[in-house]
């Protein structure tokens, strides 16, 4: 099964609207958000969080191929997932604290800089046509985030 985290700079850059579109172009995969909930006890944040997840993941059943998280929270600690990092969009603030670790565990970056050709090669075990149809996600999302017509 294909994990997949969505991770972003801040709120508003289009996280749910990325992972929705990849949905659409994974086969057999499932959409899951954690977040906006109450904060938890600075005492035990991540480990409840896995278990969030954890939990999450078995109601949802094994018949699917792919999982799309949308758990910034999620995206340093599991090194098994595949990583995709949405840049600030020009001009905004509140930007999160761990941003910069969050772009630099990024195994597809999506923002100004970011390049098709790492795309592919990030994607590179999947098949070519899931491949053109998330790189055509990831531009469009890049498109957003630049201020240009992409859809969030």
């Amino acid at each position: 099964m294909g994990m997949w985290i969505i991770s972003g700079a801040q709120k508003g850059v289009g996280k749910t609207h990325l992972a929705k579109a990849m949905c659409e172009s994974l086969p057999q995969a499932v959409y899951l958000k954690l977040g906006h909930c109450p904060a938890k006890p600075a005492a035990s944040p991540l480990p409840s969080r896995h278990e969030e997840a954890l939990n999450a993941l078995a109601k949802l059943g094994r018949g699917h191929e792919h999982t799309v998280m949308e758990a910034c929270s999620l995206a340093l600690s599991m090194p098994e997932a595949t990583v995709v990092f949405v840049e600030a969009r020009s001009g905004m603030d509140n930007i999160r604290p761990d941003a910069p670790a969050l772009r630099r565990r990024a195994d597809i970056y999506v923002g100004p800089g970011a390049s098709e050709a790492v795309w592919r090669s990030a994607l590179r075990d999947l098949a070519p046509e899931i491949v053109a149809r998330l790189c055509r996600v990831f531009e469009s999302q890049k498109c957003y985030v630049e201020g240009g017509s992409g859809v969030s």
